[in-house]
């Protein structure tokens, strides 16, 4: 067991950690999840295969709506309509979002989610620079996120606090369309006031970020590696 803290609030889930104060959760070590495992349909999907004489029309239209369904996350996290997601992730999906928040249910991430962000007033979110690689019925997208979270507080210290940091996405093929079947997050920066979060100056100034550059030269990447194949 080991102690971790996190830049945003996470909810108890079945066998993965404990909230302590809202920001310090134990974790056991058998916790860690496999982004990339692949996962069998849940009940009510049905995974959609296709073959190498697909169009380039098809083509076409499946990046289309890969596009649409990564930017409606921005949507569904700024208007707080949880069920939207619905619509993007897999039931089972796999999320990772680093310093161990890690779900591996879509009803478990959408719970902690609403806990974390109900506290806001407003949010902006913008995905940008996105890829998208599509093999079969299998794709991997890689995204730029940036955002900004708004809460009135009194004091000096402002009102906002923003991030920006990168989405690593496996998609899958299903009779409903595509969905997120795993995610991995990785925030690059932080500023402003992280009392917006919930955090104290000593708390945020724990908080974990990840260059890119030095991700892609460990491998964690894991769009640039099926890039590559």
């Amino acid at each position: 067991m080991k102690i971790v803290t996190s830049s945003l609030r996470m909810c108890k889930t079945a066998g993965k950690g404990m909230v302590l104060s809202g920001l310090f959760v134990i974790v056991p070590a058998s916790a860690a999840i496999d982004v990339e495992m692949d996962r069998r349909a849940p009940a009510g999907y049905s995974i959609r295969s296709t073959n190498s004489s697909e169009s380039r029309a098809d083509a076409a239209s499946d990046r289309e709506e890969i596009f649409d369904l990564l930017d409606l996350y921005a949507l569904a996290m700024d208007t707080q309509h949880w069920d939207l997601f619905d619509r993007i992730f897999m039931p089972d999906a796999i999320i990772d979002y680093g310093e161990h928040m890690r779900w591996d249910s879509l009803e478990s991430f959408k719970k902690a989610f609403a806990e974390m962000h109900e506290p806001l007033d407003s949010s902006t979110h913008i995905m940008g620079n996105q890829q998208v690689r599509i093999r079969g019925s299998e794709a991997h997208a890689f995204t730029y996120g940036q955002f900004r979270l708004i809460r009135a507080l009194k004091g000096k210290d402002g009102n906002s606090w923003d991030a920006t940091g990168w989405y690593d996405d496996r998609l899958v093929r299903t009779d409903r369309g595509w969905r997120i079947a795993s995610r991995r997050y990785r925030l690059a920066w932080w500023g402003g006031n992280p009392l917006v979060l919930g955090l104290t100056a000593e708390e945020a100034s724990s908080l974990k970020t990840y260059s890119i550059r030095n991700e892609a030269e460990d491998n964690n990447i894991i769009y640039l590696r099926k890039i590559s194949e």
